[in-house]
């Protein structure tokens, strides 16, 4: 039997739609985010039971084809990126051009515009940019929660001085 993480692996290797839930687990920090990482993984897997579309055969497909019931597959993952992830992502937005982005692709892989391996070229490269985006973000969040304590931390000093000062107001001196 599989486990999350290698089931998560083929699917990276398989379906680039995927590599955002890899990215997800790449940022999570919390039990929360844990927990929610479960609901994702669990989500996946119960897209592919219910559509019985297997990431593992996608090398037997031709180029210009797709897995039988895998645009429904798909539109299951989405649905998982956009209820679990999205919400808790700070560039949401780049989350949802890449689905828009994989959505276009797959038409243009239907239409034998271009071949599932250009598809995952174009969203690995999308992926990569978004990484880079997560991590901007994730490094800007940083930067203001330490500008943020440093503040707190002068006010703090300045309510101190505040209360000595006051102090010495108040001890009689004989």
């Amino acid at each position: 039997m599989k486990t999350h993480s290698t089931r998560l692996g083929n699917c990276l290797a398989a379906a680039p739609a995927f590599a955002v839930i890899g990215l997800f687990f790449a940022f999570a920090a919390t039990a929360a985010e844990l927990s929610t990482m479960e609901k994702i993984t669990a989500q996946l897997d119960g897209c592919s039971q219910r559509w019985q579309y297997d990431y593992d055969d996608w090398v037997e497909l031709g180029a210009h084809e797709l897995g039988p019931r895998e645009l429904e597959w798909r539109r299951c993952v989405y649905g998982a990126i956009e209820r679990h992830i999205v919400p808790k992502s700070s560039v949401a937005d780049s989350y949802r051009d890449l689905i828009a982005q994989d959505k276009k692709l797959t038409v243009s892989v239907t239409a034998g515009e271009i071949t599932r391996k250009q598809r995952r070229a174009t969203l690995t490269r999308l992926l990569d940019l978004l990484q880079q985006q997560e991590r901007q973000a994730a490094k800007r969040a940083e930067a203001d929660t330490q500008k943020y304590l440093e503040g707190e931390l002068a006010r703090m000093k300045d309510m101190q001085r505040f209360q000595q000062r006051m102090r010495r107001t108040m001890t009689p001196r004989f």
